[in-house]
């Protein structure tokens, strides 16, 4: 039996901050992704700064 209801979720945050700010649900095609792991959104009561 396979959960076809089960996803996969990349959780992203530095280690400086200890917690997750971003996530992004995975895809199939993201496996083939070589030398790119997306950081996604940023969680919704948290603001994200890319410098």
């Amino acid at each position: 039996n396979v959960n076809t209801d089960t996803q996969l979720v990349n959780m992203y945050g530095i280690t400086e901050t200890t917690v997750h700010v971003t996530y992004y649900p995975l895809k199939a095609e993201d496996a083939q992704r070589v030398g790119a792991s997306p950081i996604g959104k940023r969680i919704p009561d948290l603001q994200l700064y890319l410098l």
